[in-house]
């Protein structure tokens, strides 16, 4: 059976040529970043490598809220627009396809853009004001920048990476907050159809789940990629699990149902599911040993290997509480700039490199 690896910086892909199968990815854009001249802004971009022998696949999943982070955190990693193969939109808000005419554009050549038909409708939200953040593109522009592949569908990308397509919604605990859409003219709840993730199976280590927002649940989501890559273990969940709201109900079956499937990695994007307006009562309720560090703008450590049953212990240094955050404007996140206010870790402390 081929050697597999999940990796977080594609730098570290010639550390270790032994491996057959690997997958790596930057987080381009994201709420908050760290040192160095990375930018942040409420968003989320990733970009993703696949490895499987000598076949190599680049594409890039959501694409952030502006053009100029995108860009700019793309200029700081060296990304190769010439080589991307694909993008892939997790749902049409415009916190994740803003940078996308921009990607289209540094490619030089139009790639496939898979994407639900859903994102291509208006996309509001009632509170507080009535404001539309649906995708701040033209849909003529995207195509003729890029391929629209439309569809509700799971399309596969390479023999071990697919689109989720349409996920169904199972259980009676995960549904979306309120958002609104147009139809024929009337203004009607969004259930958001559109959320879509990124199923990674590398068949000696497990499932590997990418999300942007995760509207559809992130259990349905998890439950589904199980289901329809027949993977019988699930190795890590990375990006955004949208409890920000959640109930005490909820987030305390959503713990249950994840400690169920017993992941070697869980890794939210700048704040934990602990992060909930519910406050440190039900903070408690989540064990901070649940949670590998976040997903920062910036370069990663390659993945920790944790133990299936006994998870590391990871939190802000100086604090007791995982869940403690600050908003702020931060210098950490390169020169000041407009886009850097962001939420962050207090003195957050790299876990060791470990293969």
């Amino acid at each position: 059976m081929a050697k597999c690896a999940l990796v977080w910086n594609p730098r570290e892909l010639r550390r270790i040529p032994r491996l057959q199968r690997l997958a790596c990815w930057q987080v381009l854009v994201n709420d908050a970043a760290i040192e160095g001249p990375w930018l942040a802004e409420h968003g989320v971009a990733f970009w993703v490598q696949v490895v499987a022998g000598a076949q190599q696949y680049r594409l890039l999943f959501d694409t952030g809220q502006t053009p100029q982070v995108l860009a700019h955190n793309a200029r700081v990693l060296k990304a190769d627009w010439a080589a991307l193969d694909s993008v892939v939109i997790s749902h049409g808000h415009s916190d994740h396809t803003g940078g996308l005419l921009e990607a289209l554009r540094s490619c030089g050549r139009r790639i496939p853009v898979l994407l639900h038909p859903d994102a291509l409708l208006p996309k509001l939200k009632k509170t507080p004001v009535l404001r539309e953040i649906g995708i701040p593109h033209r849909q003529a522009h995207l195509e003729e920048a890029g391929s629209l592949l439309v569809t509700r569908e799971s399309i596969p990308l390479t023999s071990c990476v697919r689109t989720s397509g349409e996920i169904p919604r199972k259980n009676s605990f995960e549904r979306p907050e309120e958002f609104q859409t147009l139809r024929d003219g009337r203004m009607e709840r969004d259930d958001l159809c559109d959320d879509q993730a990124l199923f990674i199976h590398l068949p000696d280590a497990g499932l590997v789940v990418l999300t942007g927002c995760a509207h559809a649940g992130i259990v349905n989501t998890v439950r589904f990629g199980l289901e329809l890559t027949g993977a019988t273990r699930l190795y890590a969940v990375f990006g955004g699990f949208h409890l920000i709201r959640a109930t005490p109900d909820r987030i305390q079956k959503t713990i249950e149902a994840l400690r169920a499937l017993e992941p070697d990695l869980l890794v939210p994007p700048d704040r934990p599911i602990a992060s909930s307006q519910h406050g440190p009562a039900h903070t408690a309720a989540i064990p901070h040993s649940f949670f590998a560090p976040p997903c920062h703008a910036g370069p990663f450590h390659p993945t920790v290997r944790l133990s299936r049953f006994d998870f590391a212990l990871y939190k802000p240094a100086g604090t007791s509480d995982a869940s403690q955050i600050t908003s702020v404007r931060s210098p950490r996140c390169g020169s000041p700039s407009r886009y850097s206010t962001v939420a962050f870790r207090r003195s957050w402390i790299p876990p060791p490199i470990s293969y």
